[in-house]
């Protein structure tokens, strides 16, 4: 458990929750599924949405470029991202691929608050962990 980023979700949830605050109303937040966009694709997910045609075209330092891409564990696709960048190279505007990766990137998905944090589900020891170094009153 990373407790500083622990720290921050209760600084969090505390700036926002209503009363009354208690460590169950907080684990049950932490616990509560939440949309957030995506920032990150994996190299199978680039896969996934490829049109054939898209690669055929492609000069070979394309495909080059494009294979080592998934081969990527995890892809940063946020925007201003090199990666962004890159896939915006590779596909121009009118592309099916192009079109793939965008409705993929902007959709929404929904996870654990906790996930959003880094860190694992939250659990009544934890937060007596942080009480006790003094790091939440």
């Amino acid at each position: 458990m990373n407790y500083n980023r622990l720290k921050k979700a209760y600084e969090d949830w505390l700036a926002t929750s209503p009363s009354p605050v208690n460590d169950a109303a907080f684990i049950a937040w932490m616990s509560a599924n939440v949309s957030s966009a995506r920032t990150t694709i994996s190299g199978d997910d680039l896969l996934d949405q490829l049109v054939l045609a898209d690669y055929a075209a492609f000069a070979a330092p394309q495909r080059e470029l494009f294979n080592t891409l998934t081969l990527k564990e995890a892809l940063n696709v946020a925007p201003g991202t090199g990666t962004r960048s890159i896939l915006s190279a590779l596909f121009p505007n009118p592309s099916d691929t192009r079109t793939n990766l965008i409705a993929l990137i902007t959709s929404d998905r929904s996870e654990p608050r906790h996930s959003t944090y880094s860190i694992g589900p939250v659990g009544q020891p934890h937060i007596e962990r942080l009480r006790a170094d003094g790091r939440i009153g």
